[in-house]
């Protein structure tokens, strides 16, 4: 019995100190010696997250991606199936979307749960103190390089305000246009777009009840998913030292777990827009006619709409997402029946220009876990 005890006894003691030792503090001369953060972390774990498998035949879908016209989603690679019928794809996104319910949490220095952006619940952590970031702007200003004294949403909007404010600011040219264009069968996919596991549920099916996974509603045979991106600049924190992000002297051992959490380390400001089409028309001519509206947003056609392709509008719809919208930061609606020049039209006033007064909203954002600073990845599965 004794021997017994003596083990439990051991392990505790083991156990506690494999705890204390997940998180190694630094001496007060390491503190300015510019070694990074993770080194004082590199005994946590990064836990594997689910791959977002909808294992659905699209080859649309695969030939978008294997043009990568989706920013940051890079092909693994090919796997062909046991028997011989099919292949599944495996890419990968670093690059999420911003929604209105996670909109809160995304500024440079957000430290979040790994698994909740895995999960679409973003989820944060409590019982430690934070400590400065060294953050930069893109665009030419005498502010654009600076440091937020505590990272948070409310500094990270001061910074950025002062530096469009402040002289040599210049906003004219934008980063970046993309866009990307696909058929699909499940609204599941528009999970692609958005670069992560995206609860389009709860997104869209407040607008659009298809996107209700228990919802009866009206069967459409052609479905198109496009979107658009539009890049203004990026802001960014430096990988943290270890007088950054946290402040060592107030983080319990045990604060994360054993596992790495990640950091916003990139927001890309600006402007997107998705748009999802039903229809029960003709595939192709659909397909044709709604990949002019993409264009004339993006002004890279003055084609005028024909009479046929007008008809073809009468009788579908059209749930739209934009973020940088002329009528708010973010704007969900589904459009019914809705005239081809008015859709193009109305979205193609809020693509908007760079500007101090109107430099555009956070649209995407990139990730890092703590301990290594190795960036956040998203792992999708596509069959065809």
């Amino acid at each position: 019995m004794k021997i017994k005890k003596i083990i439990a006894i051991f392990s505790l003691l083991l156990f506690i100190g494999c705890k204390k030792e997940e998180i190694q503090s630094p001496s007060p001369a390491e503190k300015g010696d510019g070694k990074l953060l993770s080194e004082y972390f590199s005994k946590l774990r990064i836990a594997p997250l689910d791959i977002v498998d909808l294992r659905n035949k699209n080859n649309d879908v695969k030939t978008v991606f294997d043009k990568k016209k989706t920013a940051g989603m890079i092909h693994l690679r090919d796997s062909v199936w046991s028997n011989g019928l099919g292949t599944s794809s495996f890419y990968e996104s670093d690059e999420m979307v911003v929604t209105p319910g996670n909109l809160s949490y995304i500024y440079p220095g957000s430290l979040l749960k790994a698994a909740s952006i895995a999960s679409d619940q973003f989820e944060t952590f409590s019982g430690y103190q934070t400590a400065p970031i060294s953050v930069q702007l893109s665009f030419p200003s005498s502010l654009s390089i600076g440091t937020l004294s505590s990272p948070s949403l409310s500094n990270s909007r001061i910074f950025l305000r002062n530096a469009l404010l402040a002289p040599g600011f210049s906003g004219n040219t934008i980063l970046n246009y993309s866009d990307y264009f696909a058929a699909f069968s499940r609204y599941e996919e528009v999970k692609y777009a958005f670069g992560y596991n995206v609860n389009q549920h709860r997104l869209f099916s407040s607008t659009n009840t298809n996107f209700d996974s228990y919802s009866s509603g009206t069967y459409y045979s052609t479905k198109f998913v496009a979107s658009y991106t539009v890049e203004n600049f990026t802001y960014t924190m430096s990988d943290p030292t270890a007088n950054e992000l946290i402040d060592m002297a107030s983080i319990p051992a045990n604060a994360f777990n054993g596992i790495s959490p990640v950091y916003i380390n990139s927001v890309t400001y600006g402007r997107f827009g998705l748009l999802v089409l039903e229809s029960n028309n003709n595939s192709s001519e659909m397909k044709s006619a709604f990949q002019k509206v993409i264009k004339k947003i993006l002004k890279k056609t003055t084609e005028s709409y024909t009479q046929e392709e007008t008809n073809l509008f009468a009788s579908c719809r059209i749930t739209i997402y934009l973020l940088g919208s002329t009528m708010g930061n973010n704007v969900i609606q589904l459009l019914i029946n809705p005239s081809p020049d008015g859709v193009s039209d109305f979205i193609a006033q809020n693509v908007g220009t760079f500007t101090a007064s109107d430099p555009g909203v956070p649209i995407h954002y990139t990730a890092k876990y703590l301990k290594d600073n190795s960036p956040f990845k998203t792992t999708f599965r596509i069959d065809h």
